[in-house]
């Protein structure tokens, strides 16, 4: 089986294309996602990208998740898509239409020298619901002010110190949290600092909270200044990744929601940096970030990823 491997801000996608030879239709993508993307048992990937044909559109993108479960949008693996197209030629022009399963998503590719350096993607639009009041003390307004966030915040607003967070009740939710819909789900916190306990410990407790019975990602912020944060993401069905498209998106939309950020953001990953922007919140939010070709890679594997009958 050949896969074409490709990352965007580090967040790694195995690839099968569909569209120049139709695939065989017994192929269980869940389980191929599940021993593929396990590094111990395959060439190893956060998620399994399959194009299809998509009648009008240039091509359909089915997104599965490192545990065979499949997502209803990737913005990252939508960057990575566009690039394999045009470098493939199924596209000529700079621009791309794509169907996922949370509807139609419009690319626009930067092209230099004929290599697309950058993709940009129109991600739909976004739902919040803020939850939990503000509980602000001295310090928190100091560190508020010592980064040019000025005036009182909205009561949904609140940085948690890092310790207070780690040792919250999580027989509930922590509030305040913002949950996000960027075509998947996303919880996002405001922290004061990030470290890899906060990560692995709470990033897991919260995707499989019963508030959220098909799972969450949990993004985890922080505010620098009102055009800059630092995020790091605990991914639904995969665990922490280098970086998260949505995860931005979900984190950048909160952040303006609340008073904290511009219409226009740069989101630090581990990974490396992701654009976004939302005008408005009644238009789609934009996503524009680097989408890279690692290469082929040829997986030798037994003949059982027959569907069930």
């Amino acid at each position: 089986m050949l896969f074409t491997k490709m990352h965007g801000a580090g967040n790694e996608f195995l690839l099968i294309d569909g569209l120049d030879l139709p695939l065989p239709p017994h192929l269980d993508f869940a389980s191929i996602a599940a021993r593929a993307c396990d590094r111990s048992t395959g060439p190893g990937a956060d998620g399994l990208i399959v194009l299809e044909h998509a009648s009008g559109l240039d091509a359909r993108m089915r997104i599965f998740n490192a545990d065979g479960s499949e997502a209803g949008a990737c913005g990252n693996g939508l960057r990575c898509v566009g690039k394999y197209l045009y470098d493939h030629k199924y596209i000529r022009r700079k621009d791309a239409t794509i169907a996922t399963a949370s509807g139609k998503r419009e690319l626009t590719l930067e092209v230099v020298a004929g290599e697309v350096v950058s993709v940009s993607v129109w991600m739909g639009n976004v739902r919040l619901e803020a939850r939990g009041e503000r509980r602000e003390d001295k310090n928190t307004q100091a560190r508020s002010a010592s980064k040019g966030l000025q005036g009182p915040p909205p009561d949904r607003y609140k940085i948690w110190p890092l310790q207070e967070l780690r040792q919250a009740d999580l027989s509930v939710v922590p509030q305040p949290s913002t949950v996000v819909q960027v075509g998947n789900p996303h919880c996002v916190f405001f922290v004061d600092e990030l470290s890899d306990e906060l990560i692995h410990e709470l990033g897991p407790a919260i995707e499989t909270h019963p508030a959220f019975p098909d799972r969450t990602n949990v993004e985890f912020a922080r505010i620098n200044s009102r055009t800059d944060v630092a995020l790091r993401v605990w991914e639904r069905g995969v665990g922490e990744t280098a970086a998260c498209g949505t995860g931005a998106c979900a984190a950048i939309a909160a952040g303006i929601h609340a008073g904290l950020l511009n219409r226009d953001a740069t989101c630090h990953l581990p990974g490396g940096d992701l654009q976004v922007s939302w005008i408005n919140a009644g238009s789609q939010i934009r996503l524009t970030g680097p989408a890279v070709t690692v290469g082929v890679v040829a997986w030798e594997q037994p003949d059982q990823f027959a569907k069930a009958a």
